[in-house]
């Protein structure tokens, strides 16, 4: 991802010590730095001081960080940081970043899948998901939900960019045997669609 002139300024700006700077990247972003927090933990209250701190470490620590190619993946993977620091110190993880359950719930609030047949798939996604690993869901996540490039996924998974392609590889195999066995692929409404764009229409409900 090219960063923007839009981003670069504001990112020069902050480097000056400019609030307005740091108000304006913290607007442009705290909706998809909420939403990979709630993913990653079930408690909003600590998203949120997740956030908070990872903005006040940015303004306290602004002359020493240059600025990211990649802005949203480089918050991003200050948050996940963030988060696995504080839920381990809250005993509420274990030590292990990969034993963080990445959650996956169907938002009440979006009623975008609405035809039986396609509720019917919905469920039986949401059934195949849950035999992933949490990184598993996390890599599906940020590719087809997040719609990142493995440069940016690699920065937030603290991951080798060619591992990140073969963690998405085995992921993908892994999710469409699931999705063979439940026989989705084969429903007749998704005959003409790839495997792909059944993730990239379905998944998003689900996160």
């Amino acid at each position: 991802m090219i960063q923007s002139t839009l981003d670069k300024g504001m990112w020069e700006e902050l480097r000056k010590g400019k609030q307005r700077a740091l108000k304006d990247i913290y607007e442009k972003y705290f909706e998809d730095l909420y939403h990979y927090g709630c993913c990653m933990c079930h408690d909003s209250s600590l998203v949120e001081d997740g956030i908070q701190d990872v903005f006040i470490d940015l303004f306290h620590y602004r002359s020493k960080i240059s600025s990211p190619s990649n802005p949203k993946a480089y918050l991003i993977s200050c948050l996940r940081r963030k988060l696995l620091s504080n839920l381990k110190k809250s005993r509420l993880f274990s030590l292990k970043p990969d034993a963080t359950d990445f959650l996956i719930e169907e938002s009440l609030e979006k009623n975008l899948i609405s035809q039986e047949t396609d509720q019917r798939i919905l469920l039986k996604l949401k059934m195949a998901l849950k035999k992933l690993t949490p990184r598993q869901k996390e890599i599906i996540f940020l590719k087809f939900v997040k719609d990142m490039d493995y440069e940016a996924i690699s920065e937030i998974l603290d991951m080798s960019p060619a591992s990140c392609r073969t963690l998405m590889y085995r992921t993908a195999k892994c999710l469409k045997e699931e999705l063979n066995d439940l026989q989705i692929l084969q429903n007749p409404s998704l005959q003409k669609s790839t495997f792909t764009q059944v993730l990239r229409t379905f998944l998003p409900v689900l996160f």
